[in-house]
């Protein structure tokens, strides 16, 4: 009888983390677009970008240049770093914290690992709403 609890109790706690670690989180984001090759793009406010977080991926939708499916490449204890498997210029990091989304396409990287920015975007996420 004991081992009967004991295995029911296992497999309730393994079957709740493995819920946990399956849901996505939807996002709602606004900030500000700037593209470092026009000085005219510098700043431009940004609303309605959504995404959508799970373990491994992030899926960015409603930027300007960034809308694509990322892959989750450093989880840290304050967020997730990210980064497009066909192209490593592009990535970003969300603050699990704040709520801060950096998106970020790199330039022309120097032999130092250094680089100028081609554009970026830097919004504040919050759960997403239903309108109804």
């Amino acid at each position: 009888m004991v081992r009967t609890i004991a295995i029911a109790l296992l497999s309730s706690a393994s079957a709740l983390c493995n819920a946990q670690g399956a849901g996505i989180a939807k996002l709602q984001c606004e900030g500000t677009y700037d593209n470092y090759a026009s000085a005219d793009a510098r700043d431009v406010p940004i609303k309605g970008i959504y995404i959508e977080v799970s373990d491994d991926q992030i899926k960015v939708l409603g930027t300007v240049g960034f809308d694509a499916t990322y892959s989750v490449v450093t989880r840290r204890e304050d967020g997730l770093g990210f980064q497009l498997d066909a192209n490593s210029s592009y990535g970003g990091f969300l603050n699990r914290f704040s709520g801060k989304l950096s998106l970020l396409e790199k330039g022309t990287t120097a032999s130092d690992g250094s680089f100028k920015l081609k554009q970026a975007i830097s919004a504040v996420c919050g759960k997403a709403k239903s309108l109804f």
